[in-house]
């Protein structure tokens, strides 16, 4: 019996091979999509569950709740909560991704992500060692872990371990070599630095330190249980007046949350949308196999009627045609996995990655494919089977086989709904490529165009005069200011006049004099600072709109005073000489935070140079021998300062991409679908048509009257989709401070190509069929 299915299913599809093509190519685009997706998703919502015991490792830090930022976590609580609490298992300290100097046979490197812990890292987390053994690795001062690139990189052609590298000075012998970790982990370490065991239960302080704690509960306890441990502690040890709390996060968040430390970071609601984006297009494939399926129930209808006439079952007639969706389904997912391979390498380049199919690793990679395969060729089927199995075989075997209203009613709104998701798409695509542009083209509030960002070092900084009189000998140099507008510190600033304990903290910028003026920030009220003014060290300070008006200082900001902190840490009061207009120091998705202008160029560590853009090279080139004659022994490092604006929108960049591959995708399959019922149906129509050209219609007449139909779906389409899709973008633009309006061009935009690309898919089977000789459709008549 399975052997004359499989052979009727072959035959079927030899026989009705363009539309069994059709239905294979979308069902295999479709699950191609979900299998690119489904790795992207997997392999960002796995981060960090490789660690042994993943759900019970919190991160425990200060948290300061008004300025909503973390601090380092008090050097007395390791041993309180091991020693204090019941809900404790591990703990170790982790100083989270700083940037050290590394120097080796001649190389002066800088390196990030460098980490200082203990050995007892290796049992907290899931990582293991190439070379080396994770129970000594750190257990001496003056001893380092290299990650495996960082070993390839000093040491190529060797093995690293028992290797000596100076890293800030300091000479450290490498002890270990990490593998490979078996997962995505946001702990992206370059290496680790011994911190000696004795400094960690020696600490007694209750203030904040430089390090974040890893907590590792036990098997019975919660994260309610060490939130509630925390909070007794914190009562019992700490003061508060100081506006911190103690806060856990499990370990697995910490990817997600932008606040904690980490260079590499996933976005929840991004995998969200992506995983809606798969599931769509694979709905848009199963819509075609529908569609398709049911608007050929006529050719399939005879044989129905003669397996009912024999005494089949209506479940048997159902397990026929759904056995032969799901054996399309399969061939679709051998397609699929070819479709995915081609699309891999355009897809890791967009989102930065290196997936790969899992051909050998992943024995639940396959046996969920294997079930989307399944799912996806019941899904398709599950109508056309339910529809066929209940013909009356009486009334087909006397060839009475006609579309009922309802029948039609629901053809017609599956090719609505393809249309409505393909506009949905389309908005999408370009709301985000138009939100893109404006974030890019937006005036920041000053000009970072040709702006070159260079590290200062201990040694150019302490001889800065002379450094920059150099620099500015070079051609092409235009000016020069001390300040970075994307590296603010946070301070306490009391306004006058203001009492109690509820002291706002403001961004504070410290600069030179040069900074307001090269970097054309507007001066609204009062004054820029004056370089040949000693009292602006001290006695002056700038604020934005965003500070005076927090203050309450609308009009008359100038002369008032406010209490902050000078350079050595001392409370001192300082006159505001000026109100400068806002200006984007941070991502255009908030809003522009109140901001304090310090004249401390002592505290800023890069020179801003405006060059020629004619001479970009050469100036670069020229500042990186000078920066080498004065510091030799730290590595030259230099950005463009709009670059680094641009790199806050490096996720909407890739939104803008997916959406613009996949709305192609769906765009494509829901044209494939068209298609096929294009070409059916009017292969339906074709003694009609005969007949109206012997009575003289014309071709344009006859055009008309096959896409007429078509038109009208795909413009009920637009309609449904519209509100959609602009529901859908206001909320995503929401998350943003500034963003776009959304206008009625690009819903307009959107429906007419939608309208075009279905006018020119369904033209090419109208104009076949209004072209065809009318005696060959009549001939028999």
């Amino acid at each position: 019996m399975l052997k004359n299915h499989l052979l009727l299913i072959l035959r079927n599809a030899w026989r009705y091979r363009g539309y069994t093509l059709i239905n294979t190519v979308g069902l295999a685009v479709g699950v191609a999509c979900c299998l690119v997706i489904a790795l992207f998703v997997h392999d960002e919502w796995t981060t960090d569950q490789f660690h042994p015991g993943a759900d019970r490792i919190y991160w425990v830090n200060g948290f300061m709740e008004q300025q909503g930022y973390y601090i380092g976590a008090p050097s007395a609580l390791p041993n309180a909560l091991l020693n204090e609490t019941t809900h404790t298992e591990q703990v170790i300290r982790l100083s989270m991704g700083g940037r050290v100097i590394v120097q080796h046979d001649g190389q002066v490197l800088e390196e990030n992500n460098a980490y200082e812990t203990t050995s007892e890292f290796f049992s907290m987390f899931g990582f293991s060692l190439a070379e080396g053994d994770t129970q000594t690795a750190l257990s001496e001062p003056g001893t380092v872990v290299l990650a495996n690139r960082t070993a390839a990189k000093y040491f190529p052609e060797q093995s690293a371990l028992g290797q000596t590298l100076t890293v800030d000075g300091e000479i450290l012998r490498v002890t270990g070599v990490a593998a490979p970790p078996l997962g995505n982990s946001f702990l992206d370490f370059t290496m680790l630095r011994a911190i000696p065991p004795a400094d960690l239960s020696e600490e007694t302080t209750w203030g904040y330190g430089r390090s974040s704690l890893f907590v590792r509960l036990t098997p019975s306890s919660t994260e309610a249980d060490l939130n509630a441990d925390l909070a007794l502690l914190q009562e019992q040890h700490m003061s508060a007046e100081t506006g911190v709390m103690l806060k856990a996060e499990p370990l697995r968040s910490l990817y997600f949350d932008l606040r904690a430390p980490g260079t590499l970071k996933g976005n929840l609601q991004y995998l969200g949308i992506f995983a809606t984006i798969a599931v769509l297009v694979l709905l848009l494939a199963c819509v075609n196999y529908m569609n398709l399926a049911t608007a050929q129930a006529s050719r399939y209808a005879r044989e129905v009627g003669v397996r009912k006439a024999v005494g089949a079952q209506r479940g048997q007639i159902v397990a026929r045609f759904l056995g032969e969706s799901v054996v399309i389904a399969v061939v679709a997912l051998l397609l699929s996995l070819g479709l995915a391979e081609l699309a891999l390498p355009t897809f890791n380049q967009i989102v930065e990655k290196t997936l790969a199919v899992p051909y050998t690793t992943e024995v639940l990679f396959w046996a969920a494919t294997l079930a989307l395969a399944l799912g996806t060729g019941i899904a398709a089927g599950s109508y056309p089977a339910l529809y066929l199995s209940k013909l009356d075989p009486v009334r087909v075997l006397k060839g009475h086989v006609r579309e009922t209203g309802g029948q039609a009613w629901l053809r017609k709104s599956l090719v609505v709904f393809q249309f409505a998701v393909t506009v949905v798409f389309l908005v999408g695509t370009f709301v985000v490529r138009q939100q893109l542009d404006f974030l890019q083209t937006r005036n920041l509030g000053l000009n970072p165009d040709q702006v070159v960002s260079v590290s200062l070092t201990d040694s150019t900084r302490s001889d800065l005069d002379a450094f920059r009189q150099e620099v500015g000998r070079l051609p092409g140099v235009m000016d020069m200011a001390i300040g970075d507008p994307l590296r603010t510190g946070r301070m306490p600033v009391t306004p006058e006049g203001m009492t109690g304990d509820d002291v706002p903290y403001l961004a504070v910028l410290y600069a030179d004099a040069s900074f307001i003026p090269m970097m054309e920030v507007e001066v609204l009220e009062g004054r820029a600072f004056n370089p040949d003014l000693e009292t602006d060290l001290d006695d002056s300070v700038l604020l934005n709109e965003a500070a005076a008006q927090l203050f309450g200082w609308h009009d008359d900001a100038v002369g008032r005073t406010v209490e902050r902190y000078s350079d050595d840490f001392q409370l001192i009061t300082s006159t505001v000489v000026g109100v400068v207009k806002d200006f984007n120091f941070k991502s255009l998705r908030q809003e522009v935070e109140p901001v304090m202008i310090q004249l401390q160029a002592s505290r800023q560590s890069t020179l801003l140079i405006k060059v020629d853009a004619e001479r970009t090279a050469d100036v670069v080139a020229g500042v990186e021998a000078l920066h080498y004659q004065f510091a030799p022994e730290k590595p030259f490092k230099y950005s463009f300062l709009d670059e680094r604006f641009d790199a806050f929108y490096r996720s909407e960049e890739r939104l803008g991409q997916i959406f613009g591959f996949f709305a192609g995708l769906a765009v494509f399959v829901a044209c494939l679908g068209l298609f096929g019922l294009a070409a059916f149906l009017a292969e339906q129509r074709t003694k009609e048509i005969g007949i109206r050209k012997v009575l003289g219609a014309s071709a344009s007449g006859l055009l008309a009257l096959l896409t007429r139909d078509f038109i009208k779906l795909v413009a009920v389409a637009v309609v449904v989709a519209t509100p959609l899709a602009y529901i859908v973008m206001t909320r995503w633009l929401s998350d943003f401070a500034f963003r776009i309006d959304l206008g009625p061009t690009v819903f307009l935009i959107a429906g007419a190509l939608a309208l075009g690309i279905a006018v020119a898919t369904v033209s090419y089977q109208a104009l076949k069929v209004a072209r065809a000789n009318p005696i060959e459709a009549l001939r028999y008549e």
